[in-house]
């Protein structure tokens, strides 16, 4: 059923990640931003049972979020499941990698984004500090413009996001994790 998203991971590439994002998008229901505030509090309460809970529900809708990868493998590093923690980490790393391939945040080269989440997930690999954000309407569709604490901007494509029904801001929790370097 999810041939774009098995393909994505074994070839993480810009293209591969824009057909999973698109095939996860045409079927899975929209994702619900509550889920992953609660997985990120449980992750931050030790409750890793409930964590695994919440993974396995979360998905295939959340299977392209750093965001869930990174908390997924904090789970599988308290369980010591040094197998999961590693493809966990290849997951986290490989969807950051997708969404950096698909721009260069600029505004004529917004990344693209599967969740708002991401957005957070960009700007701590880039070591950037959000401190306004301002949705705009541009000939290719709706772009987020996020204004760093350095004063550069970075911008990301949330059209298909916006469009779809359930949207709720991206939690402080998540933005305030301690940034990985790529690998």
């Amino acid at each position: 059923m999810f041939e774009q998203l098995e393909a994505f991971f074994e070839q993480p590439t810009a293209a591969s990640y824009r057909a999973a994002r698109r095939q996860l998008l045409a079927s899975c229901a929209t994702p619900v931003v509550s889920d992953l505030h609660a997985l990120a509090r449980a992750v931050a309460k030790r409750r890793y049972r409930e964590a695994e809970a919440l993974i396995d529900a979360m998905l295939p809708s959340w299977s392209l979020s750093p965001a869930l990868h990174d908390l997924a493998a904090r789970v599988a590093s308290a369980a010591a499941d040094h197998d999961d923690l590693e493809l966990e980490r290849f997951m986290f790393s490989s969807c950051l990698d997708g969404i950096l391939d698909t721009g260069d945040g600029s505004h004529e080269r917004p990344y693209l984004v599967t969740y708002l989440s991401d957005e957070y997930d960009v700007l701590a690999a880039l070591r950037q500090r959000a401190c306004r954000q301002q949705t705009n309407e541009t000939a290719q569709g709706l772009v987020d413009e996020i204004t760093c604490d350095d004063g550069s901007t970075v911008c990301f494509d949330v059209t298909d996001l916006l469009r779809r029904k359930t949207h709720v801001p991206t939690p402080h929790i998540l933005s305030t994790r301690v940034a990985r370097p790529r690998i």
